[in-house]
């Protein structure tokens, strides 16, 4: 496994939505579709300089060493996902979530209460649909107007109007704490 990153980190959650409905319905369509996932999944992080650190059944989890990475990622993976065909299962939706915060990196893991954070805003999630914290609008805000990142989240608001909604990009309106240093929960 490549380094992790240290410090202030942003984190990927992903999760397949229906995948357990999915598996029952079709057991073997479902073990083929996972595997491709997994691949768009694991390009898509190392592409943009994430890091897989655990997967979870279909979910996956990666860390970043900046927001813009992280939010390229999850673009090029939903990107993907969505031109694939999915002739066996139908469409793959996957829910994903991301937050910035400081974490403790331990034996190839993460703890602390960014991952908390991710992980409540991913169950949060249906269908298609990408959460992020406000603490990574604050990290994307001092980016320019025609940066890649920037372009991007035009793309995806752009995109969720195309869909008919079956895409989604939710900001949270809060940081990682409130001001007695306690979590908040999005």
């Amino acid at each position: 496994m490549a380094d992790l990153p240290t410090g202030t980190v942003t984190f990927l959650f992903t999760d397949i939505e229906g995948s357990t409905a999915m598996w029952e319905r079709d057991e073997a369509a479902m073990r083929a579709a996972l595997a491709r996932h997994d691949e768009i999944m694991h390009g898509a992080v190392a592409e943009h300089g994430g890091c897989v650190f655990k997967t979870i059944g279909d979910a996956f989890c990666a860390a970043f060493a900046t927001a813009p990475d992280a939010v390229e990622a999850a673009l090029a993976a939903q990107r993907a996902l969505f031109s694939e065909e999915w002739t066996q299962t139908g469409a793959v939706r996957v829910r994903m979530a991301l937050h910035t915060g400081a974490a403790e990196e331990r034996g190839g893991d993460y703890f602390g209460p960014p991952l908390n954070r991710v992980a409540r805003l991913l169950s949060a999630g249906h269908g298609v649909v990408m959460w992020s914290s406000g603490f990574i609008g604050a990290k994307l805000g001092t980016q320019e107007a025609s940066t890649p990142t920037f372009v991007a989240w035009k793309f995806l608001f752009a995109a969720s109007l195309l869909l008919g909604g079956d895409l989604a990009v939710m900001c949270g309106t809060h940081g990682p704490t409130k001001p007695d240093g306690k979590s908040r929960e999005p």
